[in-house]
């Protein structure tokens, strides 16, 4: 037995008052800044709270409070072990491996993706990410999409679909992957995105609203992350690397804008909070002596 009561207020607390908190010092903690970064962190911790989609899951019983809990518990862990001399480092990777399996139990996709995310960190954080660099990247990924869907790799995924999506429901997009051609199903994957990613399904006025509160807001702050791309350290490449993979499987495997609003949340979530260790880092030592890699000569204790 349990009060109902006493959990809503439980999850109203976490999602209202120490989300917002923890995300801003997941990003901005660390960093020896003053003034500045004091606002700033109050900034970020008030952006955090006002993102509609979390606050709406406060207000009632939902497992995504939880797990939104959960996931910053787990970046704040992998930014502490990016942080920290090779020995340090196995405590922080055995505990971020505890949580990555809690997150896989609530939704096995979001673990995975934090996962992998961080193993691919350890792969390509030492790239700079200059456009040219992006560009081979993207059509990389796009040609990996593309022998995934041909072999067959992504078969259950388009029956999951349907050849028209999820039809039923007023926020469905009505798009599929079954049956089509490897081009047509990139250019349909591509239009998912910017439907649910981007929030540009504006089939009607709360659409529009939700844009607006949402997607705009999101696209200000992925405009600051590609202006200092260049100079992102080892944790921040980790979330873009996350916000990837995870991007990739929702998009793939939704078709439902609602739904789309309540999965994106841990996307715009990470790239916020790239944009806000950004202006951080930039607070703290400045673009140029700033290093472009791990960024440990910056993070205090």
């Amino acid at each position: 037995m349990y009060s109902r009561q006493g959990v809503a207020f439980l999850n109203m607390l976490l999602g209202v008052w120490l989300v917002p908190i923890a995300a801003a010092y997941v990003a901005v903690g660390g960093f020896k800044v003053r003034g500045a970064g004091h606002r700033l962190f109050w900034f970020s911790a008030a952006v955090v709270a006002l993102y509609p989609a979390p606050f709406w899951f406060t207000l009632d019983i939902y497992r995504d409070v939880f797990m939104l809990s959960i996931f910053l518990i787990g970046v704040y862990v992998a930014r502490r072990y990016f942080s920290k001399a090779t020995l340090a480092r196995v405590g922080y990777a055995a505990l971020f491996a505890v949580l990555v399996g809690v997150l896989f139990h609530l939704r096995g996709y979001l673990g995975f993706s934090l996962g992998l995310g961080f193993l691919l960190a350890h792969l390509f954080s030492r790239f700079r990410l200059r456009w040219e660099a992006i560009f081979a990247g993207l059509v990389l990924y796009g040609m990996a999409l593309y022998v995934a869907h041909t072999v067959g790799l992504l078969a259950p995924v388009a029956q999951y679909r349907g050849e028209e999506g999820f039809a039923g429901g007023g926020s469905s997009f009505g798009l599929g992957f079954q049956g089509r051609s490897g081009m047509d199903f990139l250019r349909v994957f591509g239009l998912s995105f910017v439907y649910q990613v981007l929030g540009l399904y504006l089939n009607s006025f709360k659409a529009f609203l939700l844009f607006l509160a949402e997607s705009l807001p999101f696209l200000y702050f992925a405009a600051g992350v590609w202006g200092a791309r260049l100079r992102l350290d080892f944790f921040s490449k980790f979330l873009l690397l996350f916000a990837l993979a995870y991007t990739t499987v929702f998009v793939l495997g939704n078709d439902n804008l609602g739904t789309a609003m309540r999965l994106r949340i841990f996307v715009y979530l990470a790239v916020f909070m790239v944009w806000a260790r950004a202006q951080a880092q930039r607070s703290a030592v400045g673009w140029a002596s700033f290093p472009s890699t791990t960024g440990r000569e910056a993070l205090g204790t």
